[in-house]
Parts: structure tokens; sequence; C-alpha cells
């Protein structure tokens, strides 16, 4: 009864926390407009030249400055074996148990851990509890308890040895095989070890818990939220080796029982298929429910295996563990989630969906400062996810780092070429090439800090200086260098501070703001020279060695091409022209195509067989229909159609649009005597005569 009021009781707490949770973050956000205004103004945009370089330098210097140590992860590896081993023998250390008060219920399940002996009778580990669970206590269990705390012993150094031998090999196999998944810089993988170590140890505690004390299952130990926040937090593909080592390392906390090992493994297994591109909250739950009903079957199904009886105490209590343990870890991982996303600058799918609302207040000042940028930021997302998409990096994260990587210009949009009106006056003529370029840099270090402000996540703030890298503003150096005064200058003055792309992620940004900045001046979009200028950009990245650190391959290099170079030539096609009618020629100011032709090439017929207004047939431009125009007459109502016999006129509907002429009842066209030409003047927008009509014997179609 005292687990079930725990449970409860565990339960309701985090029921209220995940609410108040959610009342804060709904709160957050209405207070997010007024925020936004607040930081914008008072943001201080310095008018002197600054130091980007040295800027970038001093913020890189704050980032993961604890696991830039050489050795880092070896010495890690064996901090943790040592922190398990003793946490393994924490019995041996400590007088955990509680002082027996005689006439009380005992709270806990007091197992032997070290052999001692009491009136002549010997007691070893592998005996029942020395004290149950509820057991009413005497004082001859008062003497029995106090005779152990009085015999115990530290443990034999060979034993210390063995685990830690145990635990050193497994976790060096570990941090080698996580290694081998892993495809981020040295200090990202550094402390994405450090991360699962952490969650690996507060699983194993919870399990000491319940091997030692017996209050709760070892059942509800929660594998499944390891497998959880792994999958979610960093990548799948490391998921089923945590989790069987986990589990090696929770039965040797549990004397090397079996049963729970299969249980707790298959459990967390499920989560693979379950958190595939997850995107909601709801994910979570599901998975954890099908983690319990897992758990629940595999448990089940082994109990006759064991010849228990399936409706013993032990056996419910154990199934309860075994199915709660499923939703309980949903539970704990979306309560952790936001501490780690705090402490180890981790981001997840839940925050990059909210990260995404182009509705946001700082992606709706980016477009209300910087609309160019705003637009080259959307095309940018487009087309990097779909690269991203190609080779199997994460399309979501680049999509959002896409949206951000250059809020720094919202600050000084009337640099930047693409906020920049044509018709207007260039900036940068007036200033030489070096303070361009300088001012050019600046978004960079205005755009972390502004990042930093709105309290972006820090893997979104990386693409904002790794998408230059070190590249080389090539325009501004080549400008300088034609001037005499400057013809010698270097060109790392004109190059942006860096770092350069050390993730899958922001090599693929780096490349895509590229070609999506060389598109636009492209006059010829056919695949041929879309791939050429990628493949262009792409040598001259790699030239440059901004490629160095990146874990892109050339194999992925060359699909990222290729989806890039389809993409943007359908991207750019064009469409044929629209006929005179729509209002679209005479808007734009382009001849108009009278609408007799167009209404032929569009619906592939001979416009002999067209029923074509007068004022079409002079090639004077349609105007759009009105909504108050007067519907055409009925038809007889002998259903045929009346003739046309020296007919006035049809009169002029209501918005002074002539209606159409019927045809006679034979179903041909009637002739016209002696058709009026066509004015020379007015027959055509562009100035050219007029075309025969299609009744007067010449040819079928005008020309456009």
């Amino acid at each position: 009864m005292d687990s079930q009021l725990l449970i409860f009781g565990l339960s309701l707490i985090a029921f209220v926390a995940v609410a108040t949770t959610v009342f804060l973050l709904a709160r957050q956000s209405t207070r997010e407009r007024k925020r936004v205004t607040s930081i914008l103004t008072s943001f201080d945009v310095p008018e002197e030249e600054m130091d980007t370089e040295s800027e970038i330098k001093e913020i890189r210097s704050h980032q993961y400055r604890f696991y830039r140590i050489s050795g880092f992860k070896w010495i890690i590896s064996v901090f943790f074996a040592l922190l398990l081993v003793l946490l393994t023998t924490f019995e041996f250390w400590v007088d955990y148990f509680p002082e027996p008060m005689p006439g009380k219920a005992y709270p806990i399940n007091l197992k032997i851990s070290y052999p001692f002996s009491f009136k002549k009778i010997h007691y070893s580990p592998q005996d029942s509890p020395l004290l149950a669970r509820n057991k009413i206590v005497t004082i001859d269990d008062l003497e029995l308890v106090k005779a152990y705390r009085a015999s115990r012993r530290l443990p034999a150094l060979y034993a210390l040895a063995g685990y830690y031998v145990v635990y050193q090999l497994l976790i060096l196999i570990l941090v080698f095989w996580f290694g081998q998944f892993s495809s981020e810089s040295r200090e990202d993988e550094n402390k994405n070890l450090v991360f699962v170590f952490l969650v690996i140890l507060l699983v194993l505690l919870v399990a000491k818990f319940a091997s030692l004390t017996g209050i709760i299952s070892v059942y509800y130990v929660p594998v499944a939220m390891l497998a959880m926040l792994v999958n979610i937090l960093i990548y799948n593909k490391i998921v089923p080796s945590l989790v069987i080592f986990t589990t090696i390392f929770v039965a040797i906390l549990s004397d090397f029982d079996s049963q729970l090992m299969l249980v707790l493994f298959s459990g967390g297994i499920v989560t693979l298929f379950w958190l595939q591109n997850v995107k909601k909250r709801s994910q979570v739950f599901s998975t954890g429910l099908a983690v319990g009903i897992t758990n629940l079957v595999i448990y089940l199904a082994i109990v006759p295996m064991t010849g228990e009886r399936l409706l013993s105490a032990i056996v419910q209590q154990d199934a309860v563990g075994a199915f709660l343990n499923g939703p309980l870890s949903s539970i704990l991982t979306l309560l952790l989630i936001p501490v780690f996303e705090k402490v180890f600058g981790h981001v997840s799918p839940f925050r990059l969906m909210e990260l995404t609302d182009l509705d946001s207040a700082l992606l709706r000042e980016l477009y209300l400062k910087a609309p160019g940028s705003y637009h080259h930021s959307l095309a940018v997302a487009n087309l990097a996810e779909i690269a991203a998409n190609e080779i199997g990096a994460n399309a979501l994260l680049l999509r959002v780092g896409a949206y951000y990587h250059d809020i720094g210009k919202m600050l000084r949009p009337t640099y930047f070429v693409e906020n920049i009106n044509p018709q207007g006056d260039n900036p940068h003529d007036k200033i030489s090439p070096y303070a361009s370029s300088k001012i050019l840099k600046s978004h960079i270090i205005l755009g972390v800090e502004l990042g930093r402000k709105f309290k972006l996540p820090r893997k979104i703030l990386d693409f904002i200086p790794q998408h230059h890298g070190t590249t080389v503003m090539d325009y501004f150096y080549e400008k300088a260098k034609n001037n005499p005064e400057t013809a010698g200058i270097s060109g790392s003055y004109f190059a942006y501070p860096g770092p350069r792309p050390r993730s899958r992620e922001a090599t693929i940004l780096m490349v895509v703001d590229s070609v999506e900045a060389a598109s636009r001046v492209l006059t010829d979009h056919s695949e041929e020279t879309v791939r050429k200028a990628i493949e262009k950009i792409i040598n001259h990245k790699l030239t440059q060695s901004q490629l160095d650190e990146s874990p892109l391959t050339l194999s992925e290099l060359r699909r990222i091409t290729t989806v890039l170079t389809k993409a943007l030539a359908t991207a750019t096609h064009k469409r044929i022209d629209y006929p005179a009618q729509t209002g679209i020629h005479a808007q734009f100011g382009q001849p108009a195509q009278p609408a007799a032709a167009a209404a032929g090439e569009l619906i592939g017929a001979d416009t002999d067989k067209l029923v074509i207004p007068d004022a079409v047939r002079n090639g004077e431009a349609v105007p759009p229909v009105a909504a108050d125009t007067i519907a055409p007459a009925p038809k007889p109502p002998d259903g045929k159609k009346g003739k046309r016999e020296d007919a006035p006129p049809t009169a002029p509907a209501a918005n002074g649009q002539a209606a159409a002429p019927s045809l006679p009842a034979n179903g041909k066209k009637a002739k016209r005597e002696e058709p009026a030409p066509a004015p020379a003047g007015n027959g055509h927008s562009n100035g050219h005569p007029a075309e025969p009509r299609p009744d007067s014997g010449g040819p079928g179609q005008s020309r456009t």
C-alpha cells in the first residue's frame, strides 16, 4: 500500500510540474512581443569599427572550455568507472538502513551485504532479507540488526579490483562505440559523452535504491528514459548500444537478474520504433505507453518459465512496475529535457518546432527591418532541408539554423545587397573596401549577441559564425587590390572570423547559402548551368580549406550537388504568356497578346472553331468580368439555339462589356459581310498592324 501511495504521489508531482511548465511557457509567449521591442531598442550597435575577430574569439573561449581538455574522454571514462564501483559497494561504506524501532513496521527490506554470525547462526548475502519490509520489529530483530552493523566490513581489495576491471572495460567499449557513430566535433562529442554518463548514473541510482530498500520494484528502473533522452537530444544510432550496456550495469547492481535484464532491454529498444522523427510531446507519451505494454507482456511471458504463480503478490507488484515503467519514463523525459537543454546546450525537436514559427517576434522583426535577408533565409532553409534529407542529416535543426543565421543583418540592413534598393544609392560606394568588409563581418558578432539576448539554443547560435567560416569576401578584396593604395593588402583582412563549419548541418548551410545567392545572378537556369555553378562554389570552399573540419564526405557533397541542381532548376522555371484579358501584360507594361491567339494556344484548338467577341477580333484587350455582369439570356424552351438573322447588336452589359454572339442553329459560324479592318493604331498594344481575322480567309491564328 505504501508503494502505491508513493507512486501516486510521484505521479501527482510530475503532473503538477508538467502543467506548471506549460502555463509558464504560455505566459512567456504573451510577453515575447514586449521583450522584443525592448531588446531591439536597447541593443547597442557601435558606429566605430568593430574588432569582429577578437569578439568571436572571446565568445568561443567561453564555450566548451571544459570539453577541450586533452584526453578528456579517457579521463571521464576512468572517473565514471570508479564512480560505478563506489555505487556498487555503497552498502559497505555507508549505514544506509534506518534504526529499527521495536513494535513498529520496518520501512525497507534490509538485505545482507556481507556475511556475519549471530547466536551461532551464520548469515550470508544469499539468504533472505534480514528484515522484511513492513515487518513488526521485535527485540530479537533489534539485536540482530545491531550485530549486523557491528560486524560490518569493507569490501575486499580483489573484489574492488574485479568490479573496476569489469566496469572500465565496458565503459571503454562504450566510448569507442560512441565515437564510431558521432559525426560532431571533439568538443560536442565530449559534451554528449558527459550527458550520456550522467543519464546512466541517474538510472543506476534508481536501480540501487530499488535493490537496497525494496520500497519500489526494480522493474521501475527507467532504462527507457535513457533511450528517450538520447534519442531526442542526440541521435538514435547509439541507443541500442546504450540500452545493452545500461542493462548490464543494472544487472550487476541487482545480483545479475536475467529476467529484469530482458524486460528492461525490450522496453528500451521499443523507443527506437516509436520516436522516429519525433516532433510532438504527445509522441513521447505514446512511446511510454508502448514501452509499458511491451514490458508487461515480456514479464508475464517469463513468469511461467520461472515456476511462479501469476497471482502472487510479488508477481503483481513487479507486473505493475513493469507496466508503469513506460509512462513514468516518458514523464521524466519531458521533465528533464529542459534541464539538459540548459546545461548541455542541447536542443530538442519540441524547441525547434517552436522556433520554426515564422510569426515569432525575432523573425517578424527581421522581415520588417531586412525583408531581403528574411526572404533569403526562407529560400536557404527550403534548399538546406532538401539537402539534409538527402544525406540523413538533421533537417529540422538545419531549417531553424537557416531561419536565424542572418539575424545580425537587421541591425545594419542597408549594407547588405539583398536589402539595397536597385534604384537607390549603394552605401558601399562611399566607403573603402576594408570598411565594407568590417561592416559585413559585424553581422556575425551582432547576430550571436542578439541570439543570446533572445535565448536561442547554442546549436542555433553556432550556425551564425560557422555558415561563413573563414571565407574571404572576394568582391571587396579584389576591389581593394585594384586600388593602388591598397594593392598589396592581405586577404586575411577580408576574411570572416570563423570558425569553419564543424557539423554536417553547418556545412550544408555554408554551401546552400552561397548557392542560393549565386542562383539569383544566373541568366541560364538549365540543369547543366546550375550544376556547374554549384560545383564551382563547392570547389572554391574546398580550395579555401573551409571544409577541413567538416564531417561531410565527398560522396555526400556529390549527392547534395545533385538535389540542389534539381531543386534550383525547377524552382526557376518559366511560364507561358498569360492571355491579354487577364490584365497582366497591361499591368507590367509588356506587349499584350491577342486573346484569340492566346486562347487557341492554351486550349490547343483552332481559333476558327472558337466563338470570339467582336472586341477581341479587333485585338482589343477584354477587361476582367465584373461581379455584376449580366448573365447570358436563357435558351429557348425547345432547347435549340435561335438563328441569327440580321439581329441588331447585343446590348452592352451592366459593366459595359459586350455579350458574346450566339451560334446559328446549324452550328456553323455566320458570315459577316464587308468586315471592317482593324485600326492600325490600336489593333495591338505593341503598335503592329492587326492580323487577318479567322473568318476573312487569312491564317487560322494570329501572331503572338
